[in-house]
């Protein structure tokens, strides 16, 4: 039997161009128009050059399940020019039999082989090494999957997302407060603008400089950890306020968000795929985190500090929770 984990988010990216793929009916001809402005980094699609082997692309054609990476880029300069690193890394898996999605998140700093680079480094630096294409080699090969395409959006996006939506409902507790405070101000320099310091714990709404703050937090117990769970928090929090909104609102929003957004996909494969939701009536939504925390440990190589864990069992982890497999 599938593992079955508390229902969640899908990365704010896709879960917006898929609803904007849901509203098709009302006007084709312009949301294709605004997919083609979102920014294209074509890649190849030889399952050679991706790290794909033949038995894993054939159980993903059986099972009929269709896995896209899902990056978050922590990009400096407000337009995402920058080297920048993959500071989210997720796995969206799509199991039409099972009417499903599956998302597995994937620690930024796992101790994993990047083509073309000696030695082993952090996962999420293959990003900034070789954008997507590198990045999906990079996880293909470590964890024996066949994804063959990405969707990015940088982190400022998503905060121009929380301030159209008006905020959202965050539980802060009192050791976040100062860190809150102090990455807000530091972004909210950056940009030009000014940011009221939060002064007391508790459910309360941040704006999105604060919401993107609080999804960095890495400095608490438990570290790099609950830091994944904080951003799945803010990302969870802003598409169910995306759920509530009317579809005109929604729309709005989607649009807003493309100058932020970089893919691998096709303005008509993104239509496809939004289609292919509809029509299976997916309906579930799972969530893992790997490594899983009992099979993994940080430590410290050169100085710098890394999750290691076994490659070869964290891919059967991966495998099972994906496709059921025991």
């Amino acid at each position: 039997m599938k593992k079955k984990t508390k229902k969640t988010l899908i990365i704010t990216g896709i879960s917006i161009l898929i609803a904007m793929a849901v509203v098709v009916a009302s006007g084709f001809g312009y949301l294709y128009y605004q997919l083609s402005k979102i920014e294209s980094e074509p890649i190849t699609k030889e399952p050679e050059e991706l790290a794909i082997t033949k038995e894993t692309e054939e159980k993903s054609k059986q099972e009929d399940i269709i896995n896209i990476a899902l990056f978050g880029i922590d990009a400096r300069d407000l337009e995402g020019n920058d080297p920048s690193r993959s500071d989210a890394i997720m796995v969206l898996s799509i199991d039409k039999k099972d009417k499903t999605i599956r998302l597995s998140s994937i620690m930024r700093d796992t101790y994993v082989t990047i083509k073309g680079r000696e030695g082993k480094d952090k996962l999420n630096h293959a990003y900034a090494f070789g954008q997507g294409e590198l990045a999906i080699n990079t996880i293909n090969s470590n964890f024996n999957l066949d994804i063959k395409d990405y969707i990015s959006v940088n982190f400022y996006g998503l905060e121009k997302i929380v301030d159209r939506l008006g905020g959202v409902t965050i539980d802060v507790k009192q050791e976040e407060i100062q860190y809150i405070n102090s990455m807000a101000s530091g972004m909210a320099s950056a940009e030009g603008k000014t940011v009221k310091p939060i002064s007391a714990p508790g459910p309360q709404t941040l704006n999105g400089i604060q919401a993107v703050a609080y999804g960095r937090i890495r400095s608490t117990a438990g570290g790099d950890y609950v830091r994944t769970d904080r951003q799945r928090t803010v990302l969870m929090a802003a598409i169910n306020k995306c759920l509530k909104t009317s579809p005109m609102e929604m729309y709005s929003v989607a649009t807003e968000l493309i100058p932020y957004v970089k893919t691998s996909m096709s303005p008509s494969s993104i239509l496809s795929l939004g289609k292919d939701i509809l029509l299976s009536g997916v309906s579930n939504v799972e969530e893992n985190r790997f490594p899983l925390q009992d099979k993994c440990k940080g430590d410290l190589i050169n100085g710098v500090s890394y999750i290691i864990t076994d490659l070869n069992e964290t891919s059967k982890d991966i495998h099972k929770f994906i496709y059921g497999e025991e």
